[in-house]
């Protein structure tokens, strides 16, 4: 691995989502200084980097990513110096810090939103893409991209919410503004930044695509590229990046950024947001070799993540959320983070939070899904508009964290929270998960910790091991002559052929002379003499 990126491979990833994590001040909502409130938790799981999704000022459309105001704190949050004690308090734990960058669009109450709409002569106008009638026939959120506004006069792009102008680009001074932004957290003390759809900032009008135009790595590599963001760890979620894009975008001599997250798994078992279709787990086995295989002969970094603010559970999503939820969620654990990469883990997974179910639109805050409700409402049935919705919905990974089987599931001790639990929050939280006998936490803590003690797991070449099974996965990892064997069993009892000379270190059903391996088992093994 690079020397650039070397340090970047000890890392441990937690992502929190503000809102839903811990509320401190018993307003219903998360806010800074609950999360400062459970440090000790995250050191406790072995964690070194937490990513914070947006707690900016807002109106909060689409949770936070609506941004006004790019160097002001939202004030249900908290406030400026809530951030500076929290960052403090993160460093002094030696835990990093990455926050959301969401260079792509502003909210439509942002300032340059509000001086852009006055005239063409506004020296903001060109801040954002505007059109006397749609350019193209893009879509988003079920209506068109292009929203007509009546003080300008013209229309302007949202890929996302009405609310979100996408801004232009091609602006240098929109640039500017964007390097001035990152400049501003860089001095605050941040350690980098994750950079929300980060290959929409340049279009490709030519062939009618809304990412990945003919600048975009220009336009990146002027943010990243400067010697004041050498050290700044940088991830990019790229949906629409291919292979020889992931290698401009994080080439260690390219100046743009460090990682990316790239969705191939991901979006196996669905053909939309809210249209799953079949799927098999040994497309999982496929997608990860492909992509260690990538990196590795490339010399890039990969993530290893499974679930995020947008995605569904995992459990729910791949596995079984039922009477196999322990295995389900350990052996995606297993699978992912014997891998080479850096890990992710998005809160709640680690106690295997599952996807929730309601028949209430009331019961939903994601404007994706509010969107799809209105547009869906007198077109599908009841039965199939909740199933799709339940599938899809962003909500089931942004209801608040339950820490306990108490009032509000320990969240917070206000009388209503932001958005209602997990109906399954009095059984799943984190005080029974650590009681139970079967503890997702424990396991995670138990495998983060095995990843630090072994250099192979951190820094090891990778080497699938399956061949032609279908009902399983299994990959050798191997560093100065130490080998590790990663075995993960999908949904059927399987008999499987180990390698000889295995010592078992880890692994989610209890140890047994077989080669029988049940549902969802999974195991790490050392390779000895």
């Amino acid at each position: 691995m690079t020397e650039k990126y070397e340090n970047f491979l000890d890392l441990t990833f937690y992502q929190i989502y503000p809102r839903s994590f811990r509320d401190a001040n018993g307003d219903g909502t998360g806010d800074l200084r609950g999360i400062t409130e459970k440090i000790p938790y995250l050191k406790e799981l072995g964690i070194d980097a937490v990513w914070i999704s947006p707690f900016y000022k807002s109106p909060c459309n689409d949770g936070g990513y609506d941004i006004s105001d790019y160097r002001a704190i939202q004030a249900e949050f908290g406030t400026m110096e809530d951030f500076r004690e929290m960052l403090d308090a993160m460093h002094a734990s030696g835990i990093k810090v990455i926050v959301d960058f969401v260079p792509n669009h502003t909210s439509t109450e942002h300032f340059w939103f509000k001086e852009a709409r006055k005239s063409k002569d506004n020296p903001y106008r060109d801040f954002y893409i505007w059109a006397d009638k749609p350019r193209n026939d893009w879509v988003a959120c079920c209506e068109s991209a292009w929203k007509y506004d009546d003080v300008a006069g013209q229309y302007y792009l949202h890929c996302f919410d009405p609310t979100q102008a996408d801004l232009n680009w091609e602006n240098p001074r929109v640039r500017k503004e964007m390097c001035d932004v990152l400049d501003f957290w860089v001095d605050m003390g941040v350690d980098g930044f994750r950079c929300d759809v980060i290959d929409m900032i340049c279009k490709d009008w030519e062939n009618n695509r809304l990412n990945t135009g003919p600048h975009l790595h220009e336009y990146i590599n002027e943010l990243f590229g400067r010697e004041k963001m050498a050290h700044v760890f940088t991830v990019g979620e790229c949906w629409g990046a291919n292979v020889e894009n992931i290698r401009k975008l994080t080439g260690a001599d390219r100046g743009e950024l460090t990682t990316v997250f790239q969705f191939e798994h991901i979006n196996r078992n669905c053909k939309s947001r809210f249209e799953p279709k079949d799927f098999s787990l040994s497309e999982f086995g496929e997608i990860f070799a492909k992509w260690q295989k990538i990196t590795q002969e490339n010399d890039l970094l990969y993530t290893l993540f499974i679930e995020n603010h947008d995605l569904g559970r995992c459990v729910s999503r791949f596995a079984n959320d039922g009477e196999l939820r322990y295995e389900s969620a350990t052996m995606f654990a297993t699978m992912l983070y014997g891998m080479r990469g850096i890990p992710f883990i998005y809160q709640g997974q680690e106690i295997g939070v599952t996807n929730s179910y309601f028949e209430k639109i009331e019961d939903f805050d994601d404007m994706e899904t509010t969107a799809f409700y209105r547009a869906y409402k007198d077109v599908l049935s009841e039965d199939e508009m909740w199933r799709l919705i339940n599938f899809g919905s962003r909500d089931n990974a942004r209801r608040p964290m339950a820490w306990n089987s108490g009032k509000n599931g320990g969240f917070s001790e206000g009388e209503k929270t932001w958005l209602t639990l997990h109906p399954d929050y009095e059984k799943i939280n984190v005080e029974a998960d650590k009681a139970s006998e079967k503890s997702i936490f424990r396991y995670f803590k138990e495998i983060i910790a095995l990843r630090k003690a072994n250099e192979v797991l951190r820094r090891g070449t990778f080497k699938d091991m399956t061949g032609e099974a279908e009902n399983y996965f299994m990959y050798r990892r191997e560093y100065k002559g130490e080998e590790m064997v990663v075995v993960c069993n999908y949904e059927k009892e399987s008999r499987i052929a180990l390698p000889a000379n295995l010592v078992r270190v880890i692994g989610n059903y209890p140890e047994r002379e077989t080669d029988i391996f049940a549902p969802y088992e999974s195991a790490i093994y050392k390779v000895v003499g």
